[in-house]
């Protein structure tokens, strides 16, 4: 089994890591015990370049006072890491709570 390469983000370099079961897009990983960090290998139907609209949107949420998962700059300062093989990856900040993979209730959908 693969497992993320922290190597691009000093802070998570040699932290405990676990693959984290039902994405549905990106293949991802738990870092951390208990977890601080997710790293995820980005699916090849987005380019590499979705980071800039994704800091760009978790930054305005973020200023209106909401909690939202951000991304983890590399170390060079990189929105991701572009590994050997050309897939990309990003760390982001691990938010406790709930994954919701498929909604049973349109009740939860409304709440969201």
């Amino acid at each position: 089994m693969r497992t993320a390469p922290t190597s691009p983000w000093k802070t998570l370099h040699d932290q405990p890591q676990r693959p984290l079961e039902g994405g549905l897009i990106n293949e991802t990983y738990l870092i951390g015990e208990p977890p601080r960090a997710v790293i995820q290998r980005l699916n090849t139907i987005f380019s590499p370049e979705v980071h800039h609209d994704i800091e760009a949107v978790t930054a305005h949420v973020a200023a209106k006072g909401l909690v939202t998962p951000r991304l983890i700059p590399t170390d060079d300062g990189s929105l991701w890491h572009q590994d050997d093989e050309g897939a990309a990856w990003r760390a982001l900040t691990y938010v406790e709570g709930l994954t919701v993979h498929k909604l049973h209730d349109p009740a939860l959908a409304a709440a969201a």
